[in-house]
């Protein structure tokens, strides 16, 4: 059996927009951890006297260093962040496939096989760069010719391309307790790479127009209160805040509740052959 790509990519749609709070349930635990960690990050921000200067966050380590509780915060915040895009990813996943949607963050075994297969992952692909790298700076150096070179990194990234989205499911079918997930990925995204490509440049094409469409309609309104007057314009910004910050919270939820339920459904559909 092929990927349907049209089918799944209305189906995708229309079981997110129909069960909005199951996949928001799907997504609350992850989610409130994270927050958590963002409210006691931004609590050492605030009581080390730190100005948010996002060039100066990212630059200046020493004063990070230099601030325990900061620094103990921003730990915090990032194996928070690190547990909850795990878990959000298996809870997605799950919900797609099994239809459960309870509050959880998977601190269990699939939690485990997940950042290690994810480590696998990368190492392997580590190892391919580092190999396909040498060799075309082997063939320059011996051919010293750029045009051999181009073609040989092009072929190298598409091959890459091809290796990554045959273990595509991987994710998938580690969320759902199933055993050698990079085997059964392999076998099953076999003849279906091109389709599979198709549907996420579908979806991610839908998405783009959703996110354009608010963010349109987001700056009509902050362009309606610049016209007002400055002291009513003050006292409204807030709502502009308020509602690019809600419209971003939704895109990122529609994004992986859409793209979740759409892997999940390949998934079901290639393991029924």
């Amino acid at each position: 059996m092929n990927i349907q790509v049209i089918k799944t990519y209305k189906e995708s749609f229309h079981d997110v927009l129909s069960h909005k709070m199951e996949w928001a349930r799907a997504a609350y635990g992850p989610v409130i951890l994270w927050a958590i960690g963002a409210i006691l990050l931004g609590i050492g921000l605030f009581s080390s006297g730190y100005v948010i200067d996002i060039e100066k966050v990212m630059g200046d380590y020493t004063f990070f260093l230099s601030n325990p509780f900061l620094t103990f915060s921003s730990a915090v915040f990032g194996i928070f962040s690190f547990i909850a895009l795990i878990s959000i990813a298996i809870n997605g996943y799950r919900y797609a496939i099994l239809q459960e949607s309870r509050i959880t963050l998977n601190f269990n075994l699939r939690f485990i096989k997940m950042v290690l297969f994810g480590i696998l992952v990368s190492i392997l692909a580590g190892l391919y760069l580092t190999i396909s790298g040498g060799i075309v700076m082997g063939a320059q150096s011996v051919f010293d010719n750029v045009a051999v070179s181009w073609i040989l990194g092009i072929l190298f990234a598409l091959y890459g391309l091809f290796l990554f989205f045959r273990i595509v499911l991987y994710p998938v079918i580690i969320s759902i307790d199933q055993s050698e997930p990079l085997r059964i990925s392999w076998r099953l995204m076999k003849g279906n790479i091109l389709r599979y490509i198709a549907l996420i440049i579908l979806i991610t094409i839908t998405i783009s127009i959703i996110g354009f469409v608010g963010g349109t309609i987001l700056g009509f309104i902050s362009y309606l209160l610049d016209l007002l007057s400055s002291s009513l314009a003050s006292s409204l910004a807030f709502v502009g805040v308020i509602l690019n910050l809600a419209f971003g919270i939704f895109m990122l939820w529609l994004s992986w509740a859409v793209n979740s339920k759409a892997l999940g459904l390949v998934y079901q559909d290639l393991s029924k052959k």
